[in-house]
């Protein structure tokens, strides 16, 4: 090359040394700019022979990203003097996560260029804060609008499962805030109507024979009547079975009253049952067989 031209190798060193002090800073933005214009003035062979070529380019990158997020950064600092962590509203939410966002797309040098970023997420804390208690207040009024305790019922069931949901779905913070004792109280009261109801059903369906009423039932009968008196009156719709009891009843009536009611007739017709009716007629006892065939 001519005298005071350069070459491949001088480019070559000069992408080296600048590599040397690490990471490109905008500090060094001139002495980039004077190695791409020895770089830009070579020939198109000599060019293809700097094999450091991918490096300078990098460096120009690296710096244009870095004059990018001078200027965001500059902004965002602004953006955050402007704040004040103890005014801010729920309104100010969508715009404080958004400018959160701006910050941390930011490289880890472009953030530390953002010497107030603690104001910021003093701020956004506030808005969590304030998040929290809104969530903690709408739970307490949804809980507050279930029925009472004692008037609390089976087809209560689904609203008292929604507010439960809803308070499982939140924070520990949250939860913290709200009484859920009430909403505890009327699930444990839902819990045991339904077992009282399904116990109920279970023994009329296992202990009581509806083609075999006899008097010798007259206590069970009256047990399970008992129980159905003790059941809430709106989950009583639940006890399928009672109507069974219902009819045991008016068969024990009859039978006290010494005659046998029709009814037990129409439900042993047709069937492969028999009934037997024993009772007593002055001295002497007797013993009638209804045979459903």
């Amino acid at each position: 090359p001519a005298a005071g031209e350069y070459t491949a190798a001088d480019v070559d060193n000069a992408i080296a040394r600048l590599e040397a002090d690490g990471p490109v800073q905008l500090d060094d933005a001139a002495a980039v700019a004077r190695v791409q214009a020895r770089f830009d003035a070579l020939d198109d062979a000599q060019q293809a022979a700097v094999t450091k070529a991918a490096a300078l380019q990098a460096m120009q990158q690296r710096l244009d990203t870095l004059r990018d997020e001078t200027q965001q950064a500059a902004e965002i600092r602004a953006a955050i003097a402007a704040l004040d962590p103890d005014a801010v509203t729920l309104e100010d939410d969508d715009a404080l996560t958004a400018l959160y966002a701006r910050f941390t797309a930011l490289s880890e040098e472009g953030q530390a260029l953002v010497d107030n970023a603690d104001t910021l997420r003093a701020a956004l804390a506030r808005v969590r804060a304030l998040k929290e208690a809104a969530m903690a207040d709408e739970l307490t009024a949804k809980i507050a609008a279930l029925p009472a305790a004692d008037a609390v019922c089976i087809d209560d069931k689904a609203a008292v499962a929604a507010v439960r949901a809803l308070y499982d779905a939140q924070s520990d913070a949250v939860k913290a805030l709200v009484d859920a004792s009430r909403l505890e109280e009327l699930e444990k009261r839902i819990a045991a109507a339904e077992k009282a109801v399904a116990d109920l059903n279970a023994r009329i369906f296992e202990e009581l024979d509806p083609l075999g009423i006899t008097l010798a039932d007259k206590a069970l009968v009256q047990e399970l009547a008992d129980a159905y008196a003790a059941i809430g009156e709106p989950d009583r719709k639940h006890v399928t079975y009672y109507d069974d009891v219902v009819y045991a009843r008016k068969i024990l009536a009859g039978l006290e009253a010494g005659r046998v009611e029709a009814d037990l007739f129409g439900s042993l017709y047709g069937s492969d049952r028999r009934y037997t009716v024993e009772g007593q007629a002055g001295d002497a006892a007797y013993s009638i067989t209804f045979d459903g065939r």
